[in-house]
């Protein structure tokens, strides 16, 4: 098995093809397209989904099926490799400029113009002359340096302040006018660039920026870029966004109602977890289908069918599935075993998701009396459908059971035959902490 498993990066994705849309994602892409066009407003849509649950993907293949299968201008972007900027503004108002210069809009020039223009005013509206307590709070040094040494000192310091706040309303009218003109430059080339049809601005792994830089996008996206027929995608998870907001504007705002201001709808990326259709089973066969190399065969029959039960009861993240399977290439790749006794093979499948999921589970396994009690915060009951991998918990619960009886109780199960030993030997009971001491070996 390989280790390292396959991931998109680098890989060219043309939309919801099959080998890379395994959730049947397309009938939500064709939904958020047909939205999109059904309207020529300016919608700022969310998309909510867990880390790690295939949300930039997503994202990914709709932006190509935008573009190539709806001919809709669409851009891609990665806010978390572009939040070392400093300027939420220029970030999102160069990708535009871009496309504009890659489809030859008329106005693209009057555009490079006026984000220019809008930038300067934004500068100067960001600007808090230096307080001083003589002047109130409103002259800097500056001023003070240039006064002339008049015997009438009172008015030439009122003079002065009738033209520093005379230049700052010229100055506030001229940062208005830009910004209007800003605006309309915007409506204008998205016109052209669509000709008739939206153009959406996906912007993606918002959760992973800088508190400030994610907000300030959401925020000029809302004030600044809201024109016809300018659809924005943000795809994030909405509990970090408002963790963001309470970072910036303290504990006690509520974060709900103010990202309802900026953001018009949101759209839940599904996860199904049902008897007859699971995303994590599917995910996990197609993982492991990734990591199996040529001519390799995979026995362990039971490891697998207890992984699978694991991730579908606890609706574990993808990436944590990811790392679970990392973990078991390791103990595969590093024994000359090839085939273990199916308790083993439980042992291993509940150590190498422990190791990913919930390390201090390891120690519980040894210190608990109560083997329900750890069966159950391996696989909640809250959490179990009726599903095929019912046999496997089965499996679990008798190790569990054998871990955490006396030896003579022990003796007692395996002359019953209730658990396989292989030829009536007692399990060794730092069979866990075995296991996991060789992962802990390759730990990253």
């Amino acid at each position: 098995m390989l280790i390292k498993t396959p991931n998109l990066e680098g890989k060219e994705i043309s939309g919801f093809t099959p080998d890379v849309d395994i959730f049947d994602r397309k009938d939500l892409g064709e939904a958020i397209s047909n939205l999109f066009e059904s309207t020529d407003e300016n919608l700022i849509v969310g998309i909510d989904g867990q880390w790690g649950e295939g949300k930039s993907t997503f994202a990914l293949m709709l932006s190509a099926h935008l573009n190539k299968e709806k001919n809709i201008p669409t851009i891609y972007f990665d806010a978390f490799k572009n939040d070392f900027q400093k300027d939420a503004f220029l970030a999102v108002a160069s990708e535009l400029q871009e496309i504009f210069e890659s489809h030859s809009t008329d106005s693209k020039k009057e555009f490079r113009t006026s984000i220019i223009k809008a930038s300067k005013a934004m500068a100067r509206g960001a600007i808090r002359i230096v307080a001083r307590t003589a002047t109130a709070g409103i002259l800097d040094d500056t001023f003070l340096d240039n006064l002339g040494t008049s015997d009438n000192a009172e008015d030439e310091i009122s003079d002065g302040i009738d033209k520093i706040l005379s230049s700052k309303l010229d100055d506030t009218k001229t940062d208005k006018a830009s910004l209007e003109t800003f605006r309309k430059t915007l409506e204008k080339n998205i016109e052209i660039l669509g000709n008739n049809k939206p153009v959406v601005f996906i912007i993606d792994e918002l959760d992973r920026c800088r508190p400030d830089f994610c907000l300030e996008l959401i925020e000029q996206v809302k004030h600044l870029f809201s024109v016809k027929n300018l659809k924005f995608l943000f795809i994030t998870n909405r509990n970090q966004i408002h963790a963001s907001i309470r970072k910036r504007y303290g504990q006690n705002i509520n974060s709900h109602l103010y990202l309802q201001k900026f953001m018009d709808l949101w759209i839940e990326l599904p996860r199904i977890e049902t008897e007859y259709n699971s995303h994590s089973e599917t995910y996990f066969k197609h993982l492991i289908s990734s990591v199996t190399q040529e001519n390799e065969t995979l026995g362990n029959y039971l490891v697998f069918e207890t992984l699978k039960s694991l991730f579908i009861t606890n609706k574990t993240s993808y990436r944590g599935i990811q790392k679970t399977v990392s973990y078991l290439a390791i103990f595969f790749n590093t024994s000359k075993i090839t085939e273990y006794t199916p308790y083993y093979q439980t042992a291993i499948a509940l150590a190498c998701f422990s190791k990913a999921e919930q390390p201090e589970l390891i120690n519980k396994i040894h210190t608990s009396t109560n083997h329900l009690q750890t069966l159950n915060t391996f696989f909640p009951p809250q959490n179990i459908t009726k599903h095929r991998s019912s046999y496997a918990q089965e499996h679990a619960e008798v190790l569990l059971r054998y871990l955490a009886s006396t030896e003579d109780q022990q003796k007692e199960m395996i002359k019953n035959r209730e658990i396989d030993s292989g030829f009536g030997r007692m399990i060794p009971t730092d069979l866990f902490k075995t296991i996991n001491n060789k992962l802990n070996l390759f730990s990253n």
